[in-house]
């Protein structure tokens, strides 16, 4: 039995350890200075790829904006993808909820590349969108929509949003219809039922979600570089221009080590307030 376990654990153990491989090479390299002429990089090793990067006010400020455009993606993902997760749940008609979920479902069949070029098509000066607004008589010339924050937030949006339904239907299916019943009975309208009953029981599901589309939203990497044309830039596009345009192995490493601290960070602070309000009473007995 044991030699079994071994064998079937063994293709994940050494998948984990190719991970933590490259990761450490890429933290050793952090420490070495770039040779001119090349890609090559070497000695004198220290800290000043770290302390390069710490004292860039560009660098900082493409990290915080990042972080930000990540939250803020995300809150937009949630407002958006919970009333439409609660309808999946509560609707009585089967057919819409099959017809719901297959469009959600679809999504994942086209990569991001794809998804990527379909929304440059529709959201470019003469794709159908500006065709229909300028047809309607809505404007007389096109917005424009890509090769900026637009565009990107669009796509990452529409690209997320499937990953959060489908994170927090769980959740959502255990709630238990008795406690509405019960506040309904005791005179709360719906909005004051959905406030104080329903949302609070969802809470731990839409922290769990919630910290799932923020860590993705904050490594995307191909719709800013594709849908925002060089003009937004986020860290992964940052670190990206380092190693393939400037050749800069090592500060590109020491980039991404101070990127992976402050995700890792923010990612521990969510599941911290998790915990933290899943503790307060109210929170987290949807299964009661």
């Amino acid at each position: 039995m044991k030699t079994a376990r071994h064998i079937l654990i063994a293709p994940a153990a050494l998948s984990l350890m190719m991970l933590v491989a490259a990761y450490a090479v890429f933290f050793v390299v952090s420490f070495a200075t770039q040779e001119p002429g090349g890609i090559n990089s070497g000695p004198p090793f220290g800290l000043h790829n770290y302390l390069r990067y710490l004292a860039s006010s560009s660098a900082l400020g493409v990290l915080g904006l990042t972080v930000g455009y990540s939250i803020a993606v995300s809150l937009v993902v949630v407002v958006i993808g919970f009333p439409l997760a609660y309808f999946l749940v509560r609707t009585e008609s089967s057919a819409l909820r099959a017809c719901l979920l297959g469009l959600l479902i679809v999504t994942f069949f086209s990569g991001s590349v794809t998804r990527a070029y379909g929304w440059l098509v529709l959201l470019g000066n003469r794709g159908l969108i500006n065709a229909l607004l300028i047809g309607m008589g809505v404007t007389d010339r096109p917005i424009r929509m890509v090769y900026n924050m637009t565009g990107v937030s669009v796509a990452l949006i529409h690209f997320l949003l499937p990953y959060f339904v489908f994170s927090i239907l769980g959740t959502m299916k255990n709630l238990s219809r008795s406690c509405e019943e019960a506040a309904r009975d005791l005179g709360a309208g719906p909005m004051l039922v959905f406030r104080r009953v329903t949302l609070p029981l969802c809470v731990p599901g839409l922290m769990v979600a919630g910290t799932l589309i923020y860590s993705v939203a904050l490594s995307t990497f191909i719709f800013p570089l594709l849908l925002g044309g060089g003009r937004v830039e986020l860290v992964s596009n940052a670190i990206y221009r380092e190693i393939s345009v400037n050749f800069d192995q090592p500060y590109a490493a020491a980039s991404s080590a101070i990127f992976l601290v402050v995700s890792l960070g923010s990612v521990f602070l969510c599941l911290w307030l998790q915990r933290r309000l899943t503790r307060r009473p109210g929170m987290g007995e949807a299964g009661a």
